[in-house]
């Protein structure tokens, strides 16, 4: 079945809740230009891609559920990849924050004796 990308956007445009003129003002369109998006079943890609990053949303993903599915075995081994690689990187993040709040928590004690010591 083929994708109607004017039909996504406008979807992803009322999810998002936003009106017409935002979008179009984000975009830095007329609103007429807006309505022409909104009735083509094809969108230039980099268009897309700027309509993606105004909505927050990636519209791409679409495209890619309607692929063959060796291209789906090979995009979740991709994903499985990314999840991993996002998982070492929550980790480390983690650990970092912890290991900041440590550093904290050690500076204000040392503040708080500084202070008693002087009578502060």
């Amino acid at each position: 079945m083929a994708l109607h990308v004017g039909q996504e956007v406008w979807k992803a445009m009322k999810r998002a809740e936003m009106s017409r003129e935002a979008f179009a003002s984000a975009l830095k369109i007329s609103a007429t230009k807006v309505n022409h998006i909104f009735g083509n079943e094809n969108i230039d890609t980099g268009l897309l891609l700027r309509i993606g990053e105004v909505l927050h949303y990636n519209f791409f993903v679409g495209f890619l559920q309607d692929a063959a599915p060796a291209d789906g075995a090979q995009l979740a081994g991709y994903d499985q990849k990314e999840v991993a690689k996002l998982k070492v990187l929550l980790r480390e993040k983690n650990r970092l924050i912890k290991l900041q709040s440590q550093t904290i928590k050690s500076q204000e004690d040392i503040i708080a004796a500084l202070e008693k010591s002087e009578g502060l």
